[in-house]
């Protein structure tokens, strides 16, 4: 016997569904050929593997939820997939670019307070003067105002 029958029937081999004289060849053949044999022992190891899978209990009404799920994306008008899929995504973007745009469009409206301001040594004195009357403290342990001025002059 070749190995390509063997081959071909050893799943019916295995569930016993071959007849008495095929299932004696395969078992000649399984003696003689290591070849075989290894795959005959690969599909009963896949085999107790799957009746062990076959044990286990799908959860209740699993085939009414996905019925139900199915049932639901057929019904929904082919618009409205466009929509969730593409249009979605697109008006988030677009709604953060105007966002945006806004943003720079007030910042342009508002006035400018970051321009820079140049102070003079005679800006500060003319400061100075004008509240030099009041003996105005800077911070505590600073001199007063007036010897401030009266160093720069």
């Amino acid at each position: 016997m070749d190995c390509k029958f063997a081959e071909a029937n050893l799943v019916d081999f295995y569930f016993k569904d071959l007849s008495a004289e095929d299932t004696g060849l395969i078992e000649n053949h399984l003696i003689q050929c290591k070849h075989c044999q290894n795959l005959y022992q690969q599909i009963s190891a896949v085999m107790s593997s799957a009746k062990s899978i076959h044990d286990l209990k799908a959860p209740d009404f699993i085939e009414t939820r996905i019925i139900a799920r199915l049932e639901n994306k057929q019904n929904k008008p082919s618009w409205q997939r466009v929509l969730q899929y593409f249009l979605r995504p697109a008006m988030v973007l677009s709604l953060a670019v105007l966002g945006i745009l806004v943003g720079i469009k007030i910042s342009n409206i508002l006035p400018d307070y970051s321009a820079e301001v140049k102070v003079t040594n005679e800006n500060s004195i003319q400061l100075a003067k004008q509240f030099a009357n009041e003996d105005y403290l800077i911070t505590p342990g600073d001199e007063l105002i007036e010897s401030y001025i009266n160093t720069k002059e």
